[in-house]
């Protein structure tokens, strides 16, 4: 995660991550994994804040204080309107979500996105290199994915999207 200070500047990087759709059970030991490996990154890199805009879901605010809830860099602030959504995205570094509306969105503002769900809607995205899968295998993956998705932007599509965006 280091070597994107460069694409921040003498801001501190920081990533978005939304995340928390999938309540099943299976979607719970993935949004575990997912939020232990947040913790993880956190806790091993002091040059890395993670702002997460908690879902309401009751399962996820749990998941939320049980594995996050504390940790150092993480700020967990109350879902945003779609305006100050965009904002943030705009000023982070990487977006991390399951959300198919932010794949489409993060990358038309200019940041990688990976993707927090074994399968996408918007396959179009990781086609065009916008959008890393994340493979929600355990905790060890996400940093080395993490690291790889902003590698693979960086070298193939920084500033590209494949979805038509409006002005």
């Amino acid at each position: 995660l280091n070597t994107m200070h460069s694409r921040a500047g003498a801001q501190t990087p920081f990533s978005s991550i939304n995340y928390g759709m999938d309540t099943s059970p299976e979607g719970r030991m993935v949004m575990k994994n997912i939020m232990l490996a947040l913790r993880q990154i956190a806790e091993e890199d002091p040059e890395v804040e993670l702002v997460y805009p908690v879902h309401l879901s009751p399962v996820v605010r749990e998941a939320v204080d049980t594995y996050l809830r504390g940790a150092p860099r993480v700020h967990l602030i109350d879902p945003l309107p779609a305006d100050e959504m965009h904002n943030l995205m705009g000023r982070c570094y990487m977006v991390m979500t399951d959300s198919g509306g932010l794949q489409e969105e993060a990358p038309a503002l200019g940041k990688p996105v990976l993707v927090l769900r074994r399968e996408t809607e918007r396959p179009e995205a990781v086609a065009a290199g916008t959008g890393i899968m994340h493979s929600l295998a355990s905790p060890e993956t996400m940093r080395a994915e993490t690291s790889s998705a902003v590698f693979h932007w960086m070298s193939t599509s920084a500033g590209s999207t494949p979805f038509s965006v409006s002005r």
